[in-house]
């Protein structure tokens, strides 16, 4: 599954992980691979868009609930987490910092 339809002109290509064996969309797993794939579209859209990238994102996830795909627009919305998380200044409250 791709994060985003064919000919989609600003947003990332990031080709996202298929199904587990028991039918759940392999994102939902958070596994460490898919983590990296939600973090490196994320990044490509920070680096695009720098302070207007959650908007874009925010627009996708529009888009695809408009379209009826439920399943890339929950991807989407993890991307925009991770957008979130790239863009912050300062770290939460009782967060540890290295």
């Amino acid at each position: 599954m791709e994060a985003n339809g064919p000919g989609r002109g600003n947003a990332p290509k990031v080709k996202l992980a298929g199904r587990l064996p028991n039918g759940r969309p392999r994102f939902l797993e958070q596994d460490d691979d898919c983590r990296y794939r939600l973090l490196a579209a994320a990044n490509i859209l920070v680096k695009r868009h720098g302070k207007d990238a959650a908007l874009v994102a925010s627009q996708r996830i529009d888009e695809l609930l408009a379209a009826g795909d439920l399943e890339g627009r929950a991807v989407w919305f993890l991307i925009l987490k991770a957008v979130s998380e790239l863009q912050r200044d300062k770290p939460t409250e009782g967060e540890q910092v290295n």
